[in-house]
């Protein structure tokens, strides 16, 4: 459902906002991909970006970030 996808964005936001990127994540994968746009590939990027900081360019997350962003 769209409204929920908008829901998800934005409260996925206000966890990426407030230092929360795993519940942020899982909100966003809970976005149905149909409905992921330009803004989901970034605020999903910046999560997993937030969790790679200080890991190797070769970890899961950098990884992701990478891909999403």
């Amino acid at each position: 459902n769209l409204i929920f996808s908008y829901r998800f964005i934005y409260n996925g936001r206000m966890y990426n906002n407030n230092g929360r990127p795993e519940e942020a994540i899982e909100l966003f994968e809970r976005i149905d991909e149909a409905h992921r746009d330009w803004s989901w590939y970034y605020r999903c990027g910046y999560a997993h970006a937030s969790l790679a900081c200080g890991e190797s360019y070769e970890s899961k997350h950098v990884q992701k970030a990478l891909q999403l962003i």
